[in-house]
């Protein structure tokens, strides 16, 4: 919906802008969120606007690790690994960017790690634009393959805003037509 949660999360009416999970109930293992889209993109950022409240047990996470796919089953071996640093001691909401690399996928899995007993979220987004052409067999093995050393593990600082600009993909034009 494009609305961003306040900084105090309390202060919002019953069905708020947040939507928060307990450690407990996910047995300390990752939370595990799966977006599916319309078509295969590709993917310059991922953007997440979270809560931090110390006091109430509720932190930025401490990692997150993003995986593609392109049928919704098997996910590239090698995830977009990221490693917030918040260096607030105060209570703040951030602005979360995670830089993927124009990975390809029509799927994108983000597990992210527990700081403290609750995660909270107002916002998802993407940096993303429309491929265009058809995935053969041979490109599909070829994406699960891929093996990517760059840029695979991020530590840039959090806060801030970010900008949610779109990348748009128009088709190209024959000089025959």
């Amino acid at each position: 919906d494009g609305l961003l949660g306040s900084e105090d999360f309390l202060d919002e009416p019953s069905g708020s802008r947040w939507v928060g999970w307990l450690n407990d109930s996910q047995d300390s293992e990752p939370l595990e969120i799966i977006f599916e889209f319309d078509g295969v993109r590709e993917f310059s950022a991922m953007h997440l606007h979270t809560s931090h409240v110390v006091t109430r047990d509720v932190q930025v996470f401490s990692e997150a690790m993003v995986y593609l796919s392109l049928d919704g089953e098997r996910y590239q071996a090698t995830p977009v690994k990221f490693h917030p640093i918040v260096e607030r001691p105060r209570d703040f909401t951030a602005n979360v960017t995670i830089p993927l690399h124009n990975r390809i996928g029509r799927f994108v899995k983000v597990q992210l790690r527990f700081s403290s007993r609750w995660i909270l979220l107002s916002e998802v987004s993407f940096d993303s634009a429309f491929i265009l052409g058809n995935v053969t067999e041979e490109s599909l093995e070829q994406f699960y393959l891929q093996q990517q050393d760059s840029g695979q593990d991020v530590n840039p600082r959090t806060g801030g805003e970010t900008t949610h600009a779109r990348k748009e993909v128009t088709p190209a034009t024959s000089p025959t037509s």
